[in-house]
């Protein structure tokens, strides 16, 4: 028997008045109706935005490009953060297309239904860079954030990003420990450096986003509860294996824009000729 194609259903938790549990019946029922298999729910509440987060890193990863809501409401860019992870899901290619609860809603195309204006630029990437969970790993990630975000003009999250890498690195070093114990260190060290890192920092017109791509697969792993105190954390497998753990740091308004266009004034200034 041939399998049903994905879709993934999301909700914003203060939109609906009745059961939730009723209306993920719904959103599964529209789903079948359609041909479709629902996989996931993601729910947020309130000002957070976790879950949207995960829905867009989802549909990157996967050829799906399916989304079911309550009403198109449940997708208003209501606050910064909500503004550049929805132009993130619209400027997804092929197009996300989202059907709603609302009969008069029906389905439509994120792309098109949302206005070029409206829509965030891509990320501007400050730089990355390459490491080992070993005992240097930490005052290496420190020396590599200070000089990237002091030159991008954003010394004062220095220390969220420092707290990001470090829970990481921390949770490698207990990870290449557990699998040795009762073994000499020595061997706990190996194990633990066998485990390459990338960090990578990403500026969104509203959010500095931290990611962190390990050589070790553990998506399945809680996220460090630390990472919550600096943004919106989320974790997944990486493109090509591995694990990709972020953490979205919220930027004052309009540091973002300033951030990118110091930037890309840098980049034209360091070019050729």
């Amino acid at each position: 028997m041939k399998s049903r194609p994905l879709m993934f259903g999301y909700v914003r938790e203060e939109q609906i008045d009745g059961s939730l549990d009723e209306v993920e019946l719904q959103l599964r029922a529209l789903a079948v109706s359609e041909g479709y298999c629902l996989s996931a729910v993601y729910h947020d509440a309130g000002a957070l935005t976790g879950a949207l987060w995960v829905l867009v890193h989802e549909l990157e990863r996967m050829e799906c490009r399916r989304v079911v809501v309550p009403s198109r409401s449940h997708l208003a860019p209501v606050t910064a953060p909500r503004v550049a992870l929805l132009g993130k899901l619209a400027a997804l290619s092929p197009s996300v297309h989202a059907w709603s609860l609302l009969p008069r809603e029906g389905v439509s195309v994120l792309t098109r239904s949302t206005p070029d204006e409206a829509l965030p630029a891509p990320a501007t990437t400050l730089g990355s860079f390459r490491l080992r969970a070993s005992d240097s790993a930490l005052p290496t990630a420190r020396l590599h954030l200070h000089e990237r975000l002091t030159r991008a003009g954003l010394r004062e999250l220095v220390e969220a990003c420092e707290g990001v890498v470090g829970a990481v690195l921390a949770e490698a070093a207990e990870s290449a420990q557990a699998v040795q114990t009762g073994v000499h260190p020595i061997y706990a060290q190996i194990e633990a450096s066998l485990n390459e890192l990338e960090v990578r920092l990403l500026v969104w017109p509203a959010m500095l986003e931290v990611q962190v791509v390990e050589t070790r697969s553990h998506a399945s792993d809680l996220v460090p509860a630390v990472l919550g105190r600096y943004g919106e954390p989320g974790r997944k497998p990486a493109m090509g294996g591995g694990t990709l753990t972020w953490c979205a740091i919220p930027l004052p308004r309009g540091w973002g824009e300033m951030v990118r266009t110091a930037h890309a004034y840098r980049a034209a200034l360091d070019g050729p000729g």
